[in-house]
């Protein structure tokens, strides 16, 4: 099942945008994200000495199996956790193999303490209502020699990632709604809490400690499989930060598109 078919069979409650463009990123991207999340999660576990195939690794934020169906392929011991039923259910049926797949809320994982080498919460901090909790609950389930994928889309970035409307996440809920109504899309924006970057830094500063690894990625996008996900505009930004270094990175990272920590966890008490 295409991801397109998927989207228009499932997420029309979201009425997230329908156009044929929108359909063929969907249909196209996912992979390439897997690949990418991939390369990096190989590159940490060597750095760590962890080996990743046999780990067991969490992905907090499965949906539709958009990444988690990619990775379940290489990596034998990923559970992949969401509080969407309907969701899993698909990511159950495009499965070609039996993986582990549970509901849960992120604010109280069902997990004993120190289980997981690895957890990916790629850009799902945006839709949890309390995630300071998330990441409290991620400090307790990790390992002392693990770490954590810790992604978002950029609250200042001008196009809303969800919605693709110029500036929606920079309007107050009220406004926002209001908004998307305009265009015809029957729901809230109440939902969605994308981070700046120091409230994205700040969620995660009393548990762990982080790396950037934003600027890597743009400074190396043929390393990270970037300009295949990204397009030609990568290359431009990487010829600007090699030319000027990553004393940019430290203004641009606060209008960026989004960002990529990899986070190790601090002593646990």
């Amino acid at each position: 099942m295409k991801n397109s078919e998927i989207i228009t069979q499932y997420y029309n409650q979201y009425k997230y945008p329908h156009s044929k463009k929108f359909l063929n990123y969907i249909d196209k991207t996912p992979p390439i994200i897997a690949k990418r999340i991939e390369i990096i999660l190989r590159k940490e576990s060597e750095k760590k000495c962890i080996d990743i195939k046999n780990s067991i690794i969490l992905d907090a934020g499965t949906s539709c199996g958009w990444t988690y169906i990619h990775w379940a392929e290489n990596f034998n011991n990923i559970i992949g956790a969401d509080c969407d039923f309907n969701a899993l259910k698909i990511t159950k049926k495009r499965l070609k193999n039996p993986r582990k797949l549970i509901v849960c809320d992120f604010k109280y994982l069902p997990f004993k303490n120190e289980v997981f080498e690895i957890i990916i919460s790629n850009t799902t901090v945006e839709h949890i209502d309390n995630p300071k909790m998330m990441i409290e609950e991620f400090h307790r389930i990790i390992k002392k020699n693990g770490f954590l994928y810790y992604s978002t889309a950029n609250k200042l970035w001008i196009i809303e990632p969800h919605y693709n409307l110029f500036f929606l996440s920079y309007l107050p809920k009220k406004l926002a709604n209001l908004y998307l109504k305009f265009f015809g899309l029957k729901v809230s924006y109440n939902d969605i809490n994308l981070p700046t970057y120091s409230q994205f830094r700040n969620i995660i500063i009393e548990h762990f400690n982080f790396y950037d690894l934003t600027f890597d990625l743009l400074n190396k996008p043929n390393e990270y499989n970037l300009i295949e996900e990204r397009g030609k505009l990568v290359i431009f930004v990487s010829f600007i930060f090699h030319l000027l270094g990553r004393k940019i990175y430290a203004v641009l990272k606060y209008i960026s598109m989004g960002w990529v920590f990899i986070c190790t966890p601090k002593e646990k008490k």
